[in-house]
Parts: C-alpha cells; sequence; structure tokens
C-alpha cells in the first residue's frame, strides 16, 4: 500500500468521547485483509467498515463497498487518538 496522506485533528472534547463517536460510525469486523483481498465488504448502513482497540485508542477503516462495485482502489484509513496537553489529537494515515 501507498501512503497518500497524513491528517492532523486538534480537539478540546475527551477522547473517550472522540473514540466513542467513531464506534457509532464503524461496522466493527474481525481483521480488514479478509476485505481488502476479497475485494468487497460486509453489508452495512455505516460509514465505515473497520477494527479497533478501545485500549489503544487505534483504528483501521475502509469503505464499505458491494460485489458489483466499480471502484478500482480501496481507501484505507489508520489512525490513534492520542490525549495531549488539554487537548486531543487524532492522527491518521491515508493508504492506498
Amino acid at each position: 500500500m501507498i501512503s497518500i496522506r497524513t491528517i492532523d485533528y486538534d480537539t478540546d472534547e475527551d477522547p473517550e468521547k472522540v473514540f466513542s463517536r467513531l464506534t457509532w460510525a464503524v461496522e466493527r469486523v474481525d481483521g480488514l485483509l479478509g476485505q481488502l483481498i476479497t475485494n468487497f465488504t460486509v453489508d452495512t448502513n455505516r460509514q465505515w467498515i473497520g477494527v479497533y482497540d478501545k485500549e489503544k485508542m487505534q483504528f483501521g477503516l475502509i469503505e464499505p463497498r458491494g460485489f458489483f462495485s466499480n471502484k478500482f482502489f480501496q481507501i484505507v484509513v489508520r489512525g490513534q487518538i492520542i490525549k495531549g496537553d488539554n487537548k486531543t489529537l487524532e492522527y491518521c494515515l491515508t493508504e492506498n
């Protein structure tokens, strides 16, 4: 995979709140490898499919797509939520 860009988000919100919002938008799966190899994802109404670890505050996400999708590239977002001095930093790395 090729790294496309890195994005950092700063917020004044508590890291636990930021992470809980992430879990509402993500359909959790056991791993991303199977989703990437088969080139189609689980059927869901959520915006993302992914894996996340609340203890480490890390996540890996992909956009859901069906079996007959014409998307050639699969976007993968990996990131970590870090608590800093009076702010929360969300670090995201986008790969293709």
